[in-house]
């Protein structure tokens, strides 16, 4: 008697923790146990979708929206959302709850979604969008510098798109890649109506150190692919041996695509040679 007691024991706490333990999102779906309506809310970033979420059982659940699932849109004109804000949420038996996901467009040549585009849960993104879905999970940045990581890694967008102040992003992000961080820092004219994303850069901007073993006369110069000089920033400045920081900023609107130089020199000895490219 006292034995089947102590099973009866075991087994009640074993299905009351199986209550609290987080099903994923995908996985309550699939065994019939909840069902989703999900909606854009207007906007590609943030929390830019709203997921009506059902309980169809009597009993609690807790479920887990997951850091690095996509929504898929269902318009196939407007981008998928990649969620980076881990949720776990408690229904009651037969309850309805409205949240909203946080999540970013992980498609630039997409239209933002609208208010009211509908979406579904779908599969986890790739290793490297999930990594960086976890990462800005457990830390704080921007939703600007979040979305622009986000295109760094699923449209393969250079990491110089990041702002160059969040080296914290730029640093993890460039790992991912493989690449070095750039010394630079990309910025992009403005989307309008329902584009996300413009892929017109219109601002280069970023600091450069350079040293100088004697007293000189600097130059400064910009260069295209060819070798050809486009345009001169410091033309013969006297300048004592040391080393100094120069703040690059140009603006490159409309400019062809490709790489440009940007040479310092110091007499005829060239002191630093900087890359960047549209």
């Amino acid at each position: 008697m006292k034995a089947t007691i102590t099973l009866i024991l075991v087994i009640s706490q074993f299905v009351l923790f199986a209550k609290k333990t987080p099903i994923s999102i995908d996985k309550a779906i699939k065994q019939g146990l909840i069902s989703v309506d999900i909606k854009g809310k207007g906007g590609y970033s943030g929390n830019c979708a709203q997921i009506k979420i059902s309980n169809k059982h009597k009993d609690s659940i807790y479920v887990i929206l997951e850091a690095g699932r996509k929504l898929n849109s269902l318009n196939n004109e407007e981008q998928d959302l990649l969620v980076t804000k881990e949720q776990i949420f408690k229904l009651k038996g037969m309850e309805t709850k409205t949240v909203d996901a946080f999540g970013f467009c992980c498609q630039a040549n997409n239209h933002a979604p609208v208010k009211d585009s509908k979406f579904n849960v779908g599969k986890m993104g790739d290793s490297a969008l999930i990594a960086l879905a976890q990462f800005c999970n457990k830390n704080k940045f921007s939703t600007g510098d979040i979305q622009s990581s986000v295109w760094c890694l699923s449209d393969n967008h250079s990491v110089a798109g990041i702002p160059g102040n969040n080296e914290k992003l730029r640093k993890f992000v460039a790992g991912i890649k493989k690449e070095e961080i750039p010394w630079y820092q990309k910025e992009y004219e403005p989307s309008r109506g329902n584009q996300a994303f413009t892929n017109r850069a219109n601002k280069i901007n970023g600091n450069i150190t350079y040293t100088t073993l004697a007293d000189g006369f600097m130059n400064i110069q910009l260069m295209d692919a060819n070798g050809q000089l486009m345009q001169k920033f410091a033309d013969k400045k006297m300048l004592e041996k040391g080393t100094y920081d120069y703040w690059f900023e140009l603006q490159v609107t409309n400019w062809p695509k490709g790489k440009y130089f940007i040479h310092i020199y110091s007499g005829e000895q060239l002191l630093s040679k900087k890359e960047f490219t549209i």
